[in-house]
């Protein structure tokens, strides 16, 4: 089983569901995004975004906008930056 996400003050994290099939194309456009978040999976369909409290608008924009292409949905409750 994976690691969970290192969360700490300043960290905020985002849980969204999402095919097998796109796990790798979701990690792969986080990834372009440098610095904005790190994801972690363990293979339940469920990934878990870990990012830094200043750019939740950015990730939570982004991921309004990559659930327009791909079936993406919350799962959970986000973290407060202050977890």
């Amino acid at each position: 089983m994976p690691a969970p996400p290192p969360l700490g003050p300043g960290l905020i994290t985002r849980r969204v569901r999402i095919s097998d099939a796109d796990v790798v194309w979701l990690r792969a456009v986080i990834e372009a995004y440098d610095g904005l978040a790190f994801t972690y999976g363990d293979g339940s369909g469920v990934v878990e975004l870990a990012a830094p409290a200043c750019r939740a608008g950015e990730l939570d924009a982004l991921l309004n906008e990559l659930a327009a292409e791909v079936a993406l949905s919350p799962a959970g409750r986000p973290t407060p930056s202050d977890r």
